[in-house]
């Protein structure tokens, strides 16, 4: 069973059409929206796509660089679920080479400075002026989080789990719903 998620509406939309955007489609409005899957069963947290539920999961891939539109020479891959309880988002970040990955931060406090090293970026706003909820985190799990990009108003408890290989390196989300600024559970 395939659905939207309309708790999370219009971050959804939002991300959808700067998604559209970053993939060099024309008229963003014009894109239709993500279909996320239920999982069943929730994927292990453990940086690897090898659970069946990742298998099964929306993807969004095509993604251009920021900027000047070109086709990156490797691609970054979404795949996007959710159970009852999480939205599970898993992103893979291709690189030509892992020595070209940078990973200096290796810090187990909360909102550490994850910046200055490659890093997954994910927004989540309830709404046209909702305030906008801001996480990150790098490939060694090093995690961030904000609202409206103050780290001390908000210390969200999502959880990250993340794998380098050859030429690339996975960053797996799970963020309970009940941290999403709908505050509430997915209905479609």
């Amino acid at each position: 069973m395939a659905t939207t998620i309309s708790t999370l509406g219009f971050g959804l939309l939002a991300a959808a059409s700067t998604a559209a955007a970053a993939l060099g489609i024309e008229n963003p409005d014009s894109a239709k929206p993500l279909e996320i899957p239920f999982f069943e069963k929730a994927p292990a947290l453990d940086g690897k796509l090898s659970d069946d539920a990742w298998a099964k999961a929306a993807l969004i891939s095509g993604f251009r660089k920021y900027g000047s539109g070109d086709v990156p020479e490797k691609n970054t891959k979404v795949r996007l679920g959710y159970d009852t309880q999480n939205l599970y988002i898993a992103v893979e970040c291709s690189h030509p080479a892992q020595s070209a990955l940078k990973a200096i931060v290796n810090q187990e406090f909360v909102d550490a400075p994850v910046f200055g090293d490659d890093c997954v970026e994910l927004f989540f706003a309830g709404g046209e002026k909702s305030p906008a909820y801001h996480l990150a985190a790098t490939s060694r799990c090093v995690r961030w989080d904000a609202l409206e990009d103050k780290p001390e108003l908000w210390d969200g408890r999502w959880e990250v789990a993340c794998s380098r290989g050859e030429d690339c390196w996975i960053a797996e989300f799970k963020i309970p719903f009940l941290e999403l600024p709908s505050r509430g559970n997915p209905c479609g």
